[in-house]
């Protein structure tokens, strides 16, 4: 043995390992016509020995020091590893792994991401971020020349950050009788791909619904209305309801010697413009009033030049909702819907 193996009468590190120039290091051959049969399956492997420190048995049961040995304990060399981790608290969908194992010199994690082939790390202490709210389990493989440790712990991320935000405004169509409103989403998306579906809030009907982003609808009756909208972003969905209150315009609009009637921004949170024209000289009364006809604010009381006019108001006593600014000369009335969204 002492030609084949490196250093075997060595009491206090013995090495088993073939020598260099022994032919054990080349593996066995199956060349021979004695062994050509197909029963045979050919291989290289080269017994308890190996190059690699995993198939090297004496890794893992052999202590070579006898006479320092205390033999009251068991012969191994080196003890089984045994996996152990801790998953931190996620920052948003990220995570930080504390690995706590024990006698391994490698690692491998696996984050169980379905169907995806990026979510394994061989660091020993990995950082991974998830790709979607939900529960994920994850499994280190703990790996050491004697074996191999697993542990697998679920892991939940929540993150509330990248959740959409939904929100909306709408504003009625001034066309004498109509109840048609075109609704306006200003949703916070916070960057990802978001879906949309509308309820309309009729009561019976399975009609009265969209998935369009800025739908328009027409109720079927004067009313208050429940309209709700569910925002479905990548990372978690979101949802609102507002009251719509719906009345179809029905004041009669005569001549009234005021022409181009614009409001803006509407709607509105705060100060409103109001831009119009006037045909001749006119005493004008400019009011806002609620659905009622019930008089809230008065804006302006006073004559006016014909030509172009802008009257500024503030809204911000005004509840959200939908009101009219009437403007009555002594020659009829117009008025315009005002939507008030805080």
């Amino acid at each position: 043995f002492g030609g084949i193996l490196t250093s075997p009468f060595n009491y206090n590190n013995p090495n088993f390992m073939p020598t260099g120039s022994s032919v054990a290091n080349s593996g066995a051959s199956f060349a021979g016509p004695r062994i050509s049969d197909a029963f045979f399956t050919p291989t290289t492997f080269r017994g308890a020995m190996g190059n690699n420190a995993d198939s090297n048995w004496t890794n893992c049961w052999c202590r070579f020091n006898p006479q320092n040995e205390n033999y009251n304990s068991a012969p191994v060399n080196y003890p089984v590893p045994l996996a152990n981790f801790n998953a931190g608290a996620p920052t948003g969908r990220s995570v930080v792994f504390a690995n706590n194992s024990s006698n391994a010199t490698s690692y491998f994690w696996d984050f169980g991401v379905s169907g995806s082939n990026a979510d394994t790390s061989v660091d020993a202490n990995p950082t991974f971020v998830f790709p979607a709210n939900g529960t994920y389990t994850v499994t280190l493989r703990a790996k050491s020349a004697c074996g191999t440790s697993t542990q697998t712990t679920a892991v939940t991320i929540n993150d509330q950050s990248s959740t959409p935000v939904a929100n909306f405004t709408f504003v009625q169509n001034n066309t004498v009788g109509s109840r048609a409103f075109t609704f306006t989403n200003t949703t916070d998306e916070k960057g990802f791909a978001t879906t949309y579906l509308w309820d309309f809030g009729v009561t019976g009907v399975t009609t009265d619904t969209s998935t369009e982003k800025n739908p328009s609808f027409t109720f079927p009756a004067n009313g208050t209305y429940q309209v709700k909208l569910l925002a479905v972003g990548t990372i978690g969905r979101d949802s609102i309801t507002k009251t719509v209150n719906v009345i179809a315009t029905s004041v009669e609009e005569k001549t009234s010697g005021i022409a181009n009637m614009t409001l803006f921004p509407n709607p509105t949170d705060n100060e409103v413009n109001l831009l119009f024209n006037t045909t001749a000289q006119t005493s004008l009364v400019v009011t806002v009033v609620d659905l009622t006809g019930k008089v809230l604010k008065q804006v302006e009381n006073g004559q006016f030049l014909a030509g172009n006019h802008q009257i500024s108001f503030n809204t911000t006593e005004l509840a959200s909702g939908m009101y009219f600014v009437r403007m009555e000369t002594e020659n009829g009335i117009k008025t315009m819907r005002l939507v008030v969204a805080k």
